[in-house]
C-alpha cells in the first residue's frame, strides 16, 4: 500500500511521527532484506527522534513499570520498551505511544 508509506513519511517530515533511536536500532537488527528495515533506513533522517531520553526517566519507568531488581536476562527480555515509554514520559503533552502490545501488570518482572 504505497499511499500508507507516503502518508507515514509525510507525517514524519512534519515531525508528527517519530521513533526513538533505540527503537530504530531494534528494528534494523531484523536484517537487510526486510522491506520495513530498508524503508526505515532510507528515511532515517525524518523518522528518528533527534534527542535522547533522560537516563533518570528510563530508570523510573523500569522501576515503576517493571521492578528495580531485574537480572541481566530479564533486562534483555524487556528490550527497548522502557526507553520508548520514557520518551513519552518525558513529554506527555507532546507524545503518545502507538502499539499493538498490551500492558500486562499481573505478569512478573521483565514480562510486563
Amino acid at each position: 500500500m504505497p499511499e500508507l508509506w507516503e502518508w507515514l513519511l509525510e507525517k514524519a517530515r512534519e515531525g508528527r511521527i517519530k521513533i526513538p533511536g533505540e527503537m530504530y536500532e531494534e528494528i534494523v537488527r531484523g536484517g537487510e532484506d526486510d522491506r520495513l528495515v530498508l524503508w526505515i533506513e532510507k528515511h532515517k533522517d525524518h523518522l528518528v527522534l533527534s534527542n535522547e531520553v533522560s537516563p533518570k526517566s528510563v530508570s523510573e519507568v523500569t522501576n515503576r513499570g517493571y521492578v528495580s531488581d531485574l537480572t541481566e536476562v530479564e533486562v534483555a527480555k524487556t528490550g527497548r520498551d522502557p526507553f520508548l515509554i520514557a520518551y513519552a514520559f518525558d513529554e506527555p503533552e507532546r507524545r503518545c505511544i502507538v502499539t499493538e502490545e498490551a500492558s500486562r501488570p499481573t505478569a512478573t518482572k521483565g514480562n510486563r
